[in-house]
């Protein structure tokens, strides 16, 4: 059976520069708009060519290019004109030199107001003696990594306008990751993690996925091992859960402490933890393995014969077993628990 992949991150993340999150990959789509507009920007300052000329005479005979409009005759390369116009008036201004031609009212002049204008309703346009110039970006000039550039940049924009306060990401960070001394492996794993798209079970519960895994692969079950330690004098315990797959690879870890009035008390709080913890992370098939016998024994033989103080404890991990479609508790040796007297010690 052939298993669909995960995409973790989108096309357009993927696109955006380093320093802003991306991978700085360039796409087709915007890559092809910013070459149309190249060839806008070759009718607009030279409007004096053959091609020229010829586009002037079929399409927009009593009005400049930039003031065109779509008919019904436009052929397919006209079309794909007017749509490279729209990255030049996005990103375009006049210069104001002698202005023969620009509308003081309408065209896009005045850089420090929105979008240029000075008013939206009026048309007027200045002393016809007069001459201009059209510029783009810092040059004046438009280029097709500029209209590139400009592109992206309405997108980040717009991208960020949308995004929450908690998803968006210092660029200080982005330029740590890469500038980081360590290998580029290294690089692309800190950059997966601050987007939070590792494959971890947390991630693969959240997009309700490590469920339908799980039933083309059987033999998925997640291993909790668990131990507790105790000190009599102080009263204080303290909890080590590991999770690991069917491949003996870590799935992850956790460490708590707390007060508690015995060891089997101490092993029995870490027993809840521990299955507590494993329907947090969604898990379906779990085997939980301690190397406390009596515990065991008492999870899965009748609660009423173990210890009393027990009893309440027993009850919920009980209840908490039903959070699982298929569960076994049982009894391993001190050294095959080993990992879990580290992490608790």
């Amino acid at each position: 059976m052939r298993l669909s992949k995960v995409h973790w991150i989108s096309w357009p993340t993927l696109g955006l520069p380093k320093k802003q999150g991306g991978m700085g990959f360039r796409d087709f789509n915007d890559f092809n708009l910013a070459l149309l507009a190249r060839q806008c920007w070759r009718l607009i300052t030279e409007p004096n060519s053959q091609w020229a000329q010829l586009l002037k005479a079929r399409y927009f005979q009593k009005c400049n290019f930039l003031e065109a409009k779509k008919c019904g005759c436009a052929s397919w390369a006209w079309a794909s004109l007017l749509e490279g116009r729209k990255i030049i008036l996005q990103g375009a201004r006049w210069q104001i030199l002698n202005c023969r031609q620009a509308k003081l009212w309408m065209d896009c002049w005045i850089p420090s107001l929105h979008n240029g204008k000075l008013h939206p309703h009026l048309q007027n346009s200045l002393d016809p003696n007069t001459r201009i110039s059209l510029a783009w970006g810092k040059k004046g000039k438009f280029s097709v990594r500029s209209g590139y550039h400009s592109i992206h940049a309405l997108q980040v924009e717009t991208t960020a306008r949308n995004a929450s306060t908690s998803s968006r990401i210092d660029p200080l960070v982005w330029k740590n990751i890469w500038k980081a001394e360590v290998p580029p492996k290294i690089k692309n794993f800190l950059w997966r993690a601050t987007h939070g798209r590792l494959p971890t079970t947390f991630a693969l519960h959240k997009r309700k996925i490590a469920g339908t895994r799980r039933n083309h692969q059987k033999a998925h079950v997640i291993k909790v091992n668990f131990d507790a330690t105790w000190s009599a004098s102080s009263g204080k315990a303290g909890v080590g859960l590991i999770a690991r797959n069917t491949n003996g690879e870590f799935v992850g870890a956790k460490c708590l402490s707390f007060h508690a009035e015995s060891t089997i008390m101490a092993k029995a709080i870490a027993g809840f933890e521990g299955c507590k913890w494993a329907s947090e992370l969604g898990l379906s098939d779990v085997y939980f393995e301690s190397d406390s016998k009596e515990l065991i024994e008492n999870v899965k033989g009748n609660i009423k014969r173990g210890r009393w103080s027990l009893d309440p404890l027993l009850s919920i991990i009980r209840e908490c077993n039903s959070n699982f479609s298929n569960y076994n508790w049982a009894c391993t040796s001190r050294k095959n628990n080993e990992a879990v007297d580290h992490l608790v010690l």
